[in-house]
């Protein structure tokens, strides 16, 4: 019977041990995926830096070939239509760096707010297990103390098998109330 009473004792100190466990590795897990989202952010924003040079390297090509193309045409003293079309690409241009710079930060904040809920549901997860573990562990405690309870030798200490004082002497606790029990 001891052998039982330990065994208990031993699953919920592992059930406390276990619910600890968890937590840990939940936390683990969340701060690995944090630290990923984040390289991606990182790298969403070097490529949006990319997609805005190149914006700005086909503005200047688009501008270069206008004027090339008004000095073979021989528009040269005519710059009013060269500057018309220079601000219309110019201003598409800035509003195209403008949606880009916008959409960066669309994602950026919708990549923070999953990093937020991420840590938020992390930490509910392990508070979870913790809970879980210590009410597991006080559960198999008070299993192992009622099975111990149950097979105590009315003169104290435990029997140690089956013709131990405790087999040969039982008597349920309602027969000795009554008095109604023969040995």
């Amino acid at each position: 019977m001891c052998v039982t009473v330990a065994a208990m004792a031993l699953s919920a100190t592992m059930s406390v041990v276990q619910g600890f466990a968890q937590a840990g590795a939940a936390k683990s897990a969340q701060k690995a995926r944090e630290q990923q989202q984040r390289i991606d952010m990182e790298l969403d924003e070097i490529a949006t830096l990319d997609a805005e040079d190149e914006r700005q390297d086909q503005a200047r090509r688009l501008r270069a070939a206008n004027m090339a193309a008004q000095g073979a045409a021989g528009l040269g003293s005519n710059r009013s239509f060269l500057e018309g079309v220079n601000k219309f690409n110019t201003d598409r241009a800035r509003g195209d760096l403008t949606a880009i710079r916008f959409n960066q930060g669309q994602r950026n904040a919708r990549t923070e707010l999953a990093i937020r809920t991420d840590k938020a549901s992390t930490k509910s997860r392990a508070r979870n297990s913790i809970i879980g573990g210590i009410v597991g562990g006080v559960s198999s405690g008070l299993e192992g103390y009622s099975a111990y309870k149950k097979v105590q030798v009315p003169g104290g200490g435990t029997p140690t098998g089956t013709n131990s004082y405790y087999a040969n002497n039982y008597v349920p606790k309602s027969a000795q109330r009554y008095g109604n029990f023969q040995r």
